[in-house]
């Protein structure tokens, strides 16, 4: 599906922009840039300071933004009763503010969003949803339901949470896509708009302004929050990376610029800079650093950068491809075997690095 005109797609007087990562308010802006300049545009910023302080640098960010700085998987803010009373607050008084709100979001599921939703009375129709990487493309059960429903009922609202999650819940209909849209899920009611081409002009503006990358041999290794997750032991993890840097010098890289997953914190910064890593653009979307001609190795965890960069037209300066596999990683072999027939369509050497192996 294809809009001409991105300014009058929202129809309600406010729009509250739920962020929790650089890369996913800037997909926001490549379609409502305009809606940013507004008074009764809010964004409720789901992070740290210093990362929206870079996010202000790149894009003009509302004049109404706050800042959420907590933890906002489920099992963390269902205990916390201080955090969700505060955020509870916060929405209660943005919604005397305007009359209705639209909410742009790329994670459209769970507690935080709930509370998001219901407090600021959010209307099905007006949950504006963007893509949240490969987990779009699977039908995905929600689990505990029922416990669910007694949390909500714990923090003070009704909600029974739908059957499925993210793209797969049917009570949202718009779906906007950096992802190509035949790898999302869809259902027959779901209006899915390709916004890739606004994602590219945004993103390469971005990239020749602020990447400043020289060597022709260089490489973006994204990381995982495997440790802050509780998925591998800090000790673990560093023998993992170790392993795969040593991968990514035998194919004669120079330079190695690190992308951090957003919820990661600063627990191995001092390993990777004992590897030489350049911690010049941690923060800034990964795809964004690819734009930069000299970037010829991506190196990933299974994430859906691959699939969006070829959809953003980025692969073609690519020589080699790291995938590496966390532990307990979803859906492994059909991501790898997915990962590996694009590559092979690009003739893009692709190695594997498991951390058993």
């Amino acid at each position: 599906m294809t809009i001409k005109n991105y300014d009058n797609f929202v129809s309600t007087p406010g729009l509250i922009i739920d962020g929790r990562s650089i890369t996913q308010v800037l997909y926001i802006y490549s379609v409502f840039g305009s809606q940013f300049r507004k008074k009764n545009t809010i964004l409720i910023w789901k992070g740290n300071r210093k990362d929206l302080l870079l996010l202000s640098k790149i894009i003009k960010i509302p004049e109404q933004s706050y800042v959420v700085n907590i933890k906002s998987t489920d099992l963390d803010l269902a205990l916390n009763i201080k955090a969700v009373k505060e955020l509870k607050i916060l929405l209660e008084g943005l919604r005397y503010k305007c009359s209705e709100y639209s909410l742009c979001t790329c994670f459209a599921s769970g507690l935080y969003f709930d509370i998001l939703k219901v407090f600021l009375d959010i209307k099905n129709e007006n949950v504006i949803q963007f893509d949240d990487g490969l987990i779009n493309e699977y039908v995905v059960k929600r689990k505990y339901r029922l416990l669910r429903f007694l949390v909500n009922l714990f923090h003070g609202f009704i909600n029974f949470p739908s059957k499925y999650i993210l793209f797969s819940d049917i009570k949202y209909s718009f779906v906007f896509t950096s992802l190509h849209p035949s790898d999302i899920s869809s259902y027959p009611n779901k209006r899915i708009i390709n916004i890739a081409p606004c994602v590219k002009n945004l993103f390469s503006k971005i990239s020749s302004h602020y990447i400043n990358i020289s060597n022709q041999k260089s490489a973006l290794f994204m990381t995982t929050h495997l440790v802050e997750s509780g998925r591998m032991k800090k000790k673990d993890y560093q023998e993992f990376i170790l392993k795969i840097f040593i991968k990514i010098k035998a194919l004669g890289l120079k330079k190695i610029y690190l992308s951090k997953h957003p919820s990661e914190k600063n627990i191995n910064d001092r390993f990777y800079k004992s590897l030489g890593f350049d911690f010049s653009y941690t923060n800034f979307p990964s795809e964004i650093i690819i734009y930069n001609k000299n970037i010829n190795t991506i190196v990933n965890p299974l994430n859906s950068t691959l699939y969006l960069a070829n959809n953003l037209d980025l692969l073609k300066r690519i020589r080699y491809v790291i995938s590496y596999v966390p532990l307990n990683s979803p859906l492994v072999g059909s991501r790898l075997s997915k990962i590996s027939k694009l590559l092979d369509q690009k003739k893009i050497a692709h190695h594997v690095v498991r951390f058993y192996e």
